[in-house]
């Protein structure tokens, strides 16, 4: 059974956390290296409608590595902790700038009684006022919980105020400019202008799909760049040379851009070219669509309402050049490659100019509904000969798309 004392309606837990005063106002301050739930209550009850819960923290020490993981979260509950309302994670790089105020935006279908909860895993050492506030609010007033004004003048990020919440509940900083919200993780700044934007930012940014880690200077080539966020990911990394960024089409080309403009420090590192990669060159005209970026081949986009012209390059030639400037800077060179069913060709080529050899390692997107004859299998021989080592993370249930990562050994 939790132990707690209670002070005006707060319950502390005594085991993970003590009581003080603090200019004449109590304090929760949770004890090093403790874990669990160090602050609940009051049980308040409120009518139905929109609501912002607030909490103000302190950080009294860390005992993070710099790598800024969550130490906490606070949340919003009824019904005695049974039904979470809404919850927000704590991170040191946020809390090291003094009392930060926790707003925890929900809402109430009926009438209940809510309670406002901090937790820490003990990595670091938490100071809280008892005082915690809930008060009405609209839709617009929510958007403080990020510290930004409603973005009003941009429907996408209005209407998906989720999505933003679970961005920033994950770590990222949010800031608003003329064209919309910026998005900020790790060091790395970019626009999320559709859900596909943030499908991607959380494949490389919290699920670290492309991160490569190697004792060696390397050299990244980044076939199908979309809009960049690969590119500015991988940039990022202080082994990294240069990325060489290849994208076929306007519209995420120009979002790439875009999106380089908000990281001068990381994009002098990207060789950005508006071309393809494939198993021949060639320039043809497809379809394609105004509201999407991804999912998009070279044979185009069946349901497109434009049509765009796209350059293809065939790729081993291109990467024999690559490969001999990365060489000389004594550089490993590593692809990344989520072109949306180019990677069949793309391997033949590389194969046939015989470039697997000079290749360290790989990642790869491959399309299962590119072909009913083409699968792994055709991507994987190549590899397996020249020496790879593959981690295959193909699903089963996935009826369009598989990953794979290979490191070669065979030097």
């Amino acid at each position: 059974m939790i132990q707690h004392a209670v002070l005006n309606g707060t319950h502390v837990n005594d085991r993970v956390a003590d009581i003080l005063q603090n200019g004449g106002r109590p304090v929760v301050v949770t004890k090093p290296g403790a874990i669990g739930c160090a602050l609940f209550g009051p049980y308040l009850e409120f009518d139905p409608g929109f609501y912002i819960a607030e909490i103000d923290v302190l950080m009294q020490a860390t005992q993070d590595d710099g790598a800024d993981e969550c130490c906490g979260f606070a949340d919003v509950t009824a019904n005695s902790g049974a039904a979470t309302l809404c919850a927000q994670h704590l991170y040191p790089s946020r809390l090291r700038r003094g009392v930060t105020t926790i707003s925890m935006p929900f809402s109430l279908g009926e009438r209940q009684a809510v309670e406002i909860r901090l937790h820490v895993n003990g990595r670091a050492q938490l100071r809280a006022l008892c005082a915690r506030r809930i008060t009405p609010i609209d839709h617009h007033s929510k958007w403080r919980c990020f510290g930004i004004a409603a973005p009003e003048q941009h429907p996408f990020e209005f209407d998906n105020f989720s999505l933003f919440y679970d961005a920033y509940n994950r770590g990222a900083n949010l800031s608003l400019d003329e064209h919309g919200i910026v998005v900020s993780i790790n060091g790395v700044s970019f626009y999320v202008k559709s859900h596909e934007d943030w499908q991607t930012a959380d494949e490389i940014f919290l699920r670290n799909d492309y991160f490569f880690i190697s004792p060696r200077q390397k050299v990244v080539v980044d076939i199908g760049m979309n809009a960049g966020l690969a590119s500015l990911f991988m940039a990022n990394g202080p082994s990294v040379l240069r990325v060489h960024s290849f994208e076929p089409f306007a519209a995420p080309y120009q979002r790439a851009l875009q999106n380089f403009a908000l990281n001068p420090g990381i994009a002098g590192k990207i060789m950005a070219i508006r071309r393809g990669l494939s198993g021949e060159a060639s320039i043809s005209e497809v379809p394609v669509s105004r509201d999407r970026t991804i999912s998009t081949s070279v044979r185009g986009y069946a349901e497109g309402d434009a049509v765009d012209r796209i350059v293809l390059d065939e790729a081993g030639p291109v990467l024999q050049r690559i490969i001999a400037e990365a060489q000389r800077d004594g550089a490993d060179v590593f692809l990344k490659v989520d072109c949306e069913g180019s990677e069949f060709g793309i391997f033949k080529s590389l194969e046939r100019h015989g470039l697997f050899g000079s290749i360290a390692g790989v990642v790869v997107e491959w399309h299962k509904w590119w072909s009913p004859t083409a699968s792994k299998a055709d991507l994987f021989a190549p590899l397996l000969a020249a020496g790879f080592v593959i981690v295959d993370r193909t699903t089963k249930h996935d009826m369009w798309a598989g990953l794979f990562y290979a490191v070669r050994t065979g030097r």
